[in-house]
């Protein structure tokens, strides 16, 4: 039998159910993608920052190595340059030495001489110097007074100190001339090193 719908109305056909979608699993699992993603940027970024870090402390330890090493050397010509100062100042101090050794018994006897002569008629018959800078003197003189002016001109010249006679007698054997022969010892004073200028 066929039915005819008069009234012009359509008759709502009911649809079939669809089925539902939760929104809150679409959520979650959105939720989990982005703290994953964030996860994994700041482990990148975290490695990046250890990865720059090791490459600083790298670059760091070259160039520690590179100063240790250009200081070792720096060390190594100090060192060698310590050792020729060090040569070239015994090197002096012998000159200066061999100096003082040639100039101190020139300057000796020369001030004996010039004693010898400031005293009168003297001879000086031997001279013996000790390595203790002791000497011992003999000569010939026409006086005892002779003598005595020796032995104050020795102790004034500034060269000898402790000046003692050990013996002084007239030669016998000479019948024209009276003759005196005496012996002296003294002490060599150390030259004294110049500081400067004579003091006013």
């Amino acid at each position: 039998m066929i039915r005819i719908n008069l009234l012009g109305l359509k008759k709502e056909v009911s649809k079939s159910r669809m089925p539902s979608i939760s929104m809150e699993g679409a959520k979650a699992t959105a939720l989990f993608v982005v703290i994953l993603a964030l996860a994994v940027l700041g482990l990148a970024g975290h490695y990046w920052m250890l990865n720059s870090e090791k490459v600083r402390l790298d670059d760091e330890m070259k160039m520690a190595e590179a100063e240790k090493a250009r200081l070792a050397r720096v060390k190594a010509e100090y060192e060698q340059f310590q050792k020729a100062t060090q040569a070239l100042q015994r090197r002096i101090n012998i000159i200066e030495g061999l100096k003082k050794a040639q100039t101190g018994p020139v300057t000796l006897l020369s001030t004996l001489a010039a004693t010898v002569e400031s005293s009168g008629p003297i001879w000086l018959t031997s001279f013996d110097a000790d390595d203790k800078n002791k000497i011992t003197m003999a000569g010939v003189a026409n006086s005892v007074n002779t003598v005595a002016d020796f032995i104050t001109n020795l102790k004034n010249c500034g060269q000898f100190k402790n000046v003692e006679i050990k013996e002084s007698y007239q030669d016998a054997s000479s019948k024209q001339v009276m003759m005196f022969l005496f012996s002296i010892t003294a002490d060599v004073v150390a030259p004294q090193s110049s500081g400067g200028g004579p003091k006013s």
